[in-house]
């Protein structure tokens, strides 16, 4: 609870905040009218850090959670902060350390730009033999982050809590203006048209940016054969083979896989400009391997 306190005010801005379970008491009345009886207002320490400070400490905490290695293996689409933990437990007995038990565990925070969700997980005494953060807590932190982000997908969900989800913009040049506004409407993408023709022939940023939802897409739009080529590598860390051979194939990349599990590594940085048809090569590992 105290950790969990602290790193509460790194996620909101550098509020401490007292620890509660209830927000408001309620009632409902004869004609079914909700009615709020009592709202409880937890202590609040203002500025116990500074707003630029816990900035700087969420930025260090997404650099962990997207390196290579199982904490950053989460699903796609909100950006997660996190930062693992191995701690060997005390023996009564000799007064030190043991020698063969741990706690491993796992504090994250997401979305990294506007915090909505903390959690923290500690397995006490691992006992498949593998007793690292990243290795026993991660996965679990994951499929609990997993569940939350499908909730957080729903309409009422982004409504309450004003949240835009990553998108990897799709490759559309070459396609008709009716084409295009279909698949950037399906990933909820603004655009707007410049032109008169009834093909896109360019667009800014490139295919394989990633952007939040409701980014604005530039397209020119032009009578032509002459197609524009740039591709801008997008970062396919962490995601399932599957996702990242639909948004490689979508992308006009040539690619290699080899391995098994996540993808572990990719041979062109993310954010590097290629050209159509370039060959990345990417390498999965499962995530106990890392």
């Amino acid at each position: 609870m105290q950790l969990m306190t602290a790193f509460n005010a790194v996620a909101n801005g550098g509020d401490l905040i007292q620890p509660h379970i209830v927000k408001e008491i309620t009632s409902v009345n004869e004609n079914g009218t909700r009615i709020i009886e009592e709202t409880i207002k937890p202590t609040i320490k203002k500025n116990v850090l500074s707003e630029e400070n816990t900035a700087i400490l969420r930025g260090y905490l997404e650099r962990t959670a997207t390196q290579d290695g199982p904490a950053g293996s989460f699903v796609q689409g909100y950006d997660v902060g996190a930062k693992t933990g191995t701690a060997q437990k005390v023996d009564f007995n000799t007064g030190g350390y043991s020698a063969d038990k741990y706690i491993a565990s796992i504090v994250a925070l997401a979305p990294v730009d506007n915090p909505q969700i903390t959690a923290f997980i500690a397995v006490d005494e691992p006992s498949t033999g593998i007793y690292y953060g990243g290795q026993v807590a991660s996965p679990l932190m994951k499929e609990l982050f997993t569940k939350i982000f499908q909730y957080m997908d729903t309409p009422l969900a982004k409504e309450r809590f004003g949240l835009s989800r990553n998108v990897i913009i799709p490759e559309v040049r070459g396609k008709s203006l009716d084409e295009v506004k279909e698949i950037l409407n399906a990933n909820n993408l603004e655009f707007e048209v410049k032109g008169n023709g009834k093909t896109v022939v360019s667009m800014e940023p490139y295919p394989g940016t990633t952007v939040k939802e409701g980014a604005k897409i530039t397209l020119t739009a032009k009578d032509t054969t002459q197609i524009q080529k740039n591709i801008n590598m997008p970062d396919l860390k962490g995601t399932t083979v599957e996702f990242a051979a639909s948004i490689l194939d979508n992308l006009g990349l040539d690619y290699t896989i080899s391995g098994i599990g996540t993808v572990y590594q990719q041979s062109i940085p993310s954010g590097t400009v290629v050209k159509k048809d370039t060959k990345v090569e990417i390498i999965l590992k499962e995530e106990s391997e890392y």
